[in-house]
């Protein structure tokens, strides 16, 4: 057991002692946190937690809590998902006509 734990902590330690010899990135300070994606991410682990806890003692799927719990983290993972990746924006320029409304699945 020892050996494998030293040679877990030793991996670990050259590679942070790697990247402490590379220059540090650039920070974007304008960068802002997104309060409600962090929120869906924590409820949807609680509930996926909360589900594979509990699943065992309570038959799994015959059982309405873990549905629910099963139905709560699915819905928060989407949630999260939708708030977190880029669209396009709905409007464009095309110059003379000014601002058009773009063919978009999420606006119609």
């Amino acid at each position: 057991m020892w050996p494998s734990t030293m040679a877990a902590s030793i991996r670990i330690g050259a590679i942070n002692f790697a990247r402490m010899l590379l220059p540090e990135s650039k920070r974007n300070l304008n960068a802002k946190f997104d309060l409600l994606g962090f929120a869906m991410l924590g409820a949807a682990i609680a509930a996926l937690q909360m589900m594979l806890d509990r699943g065992t003692m309570r038959d799994w799927f015959s059982s309405a809590e873990i549905i629910i719990e099963t139905l709560l983290a699915a819905l928060a993972f989407m949630f999260l998902l939708c708030t977190c990746l880029p669209r396009p924006p709905i409007f464009v320029s095309d110059g003379v006509q000014g601002l058009q409304l773009r063919h978009d699945v999420r606006v119609s």
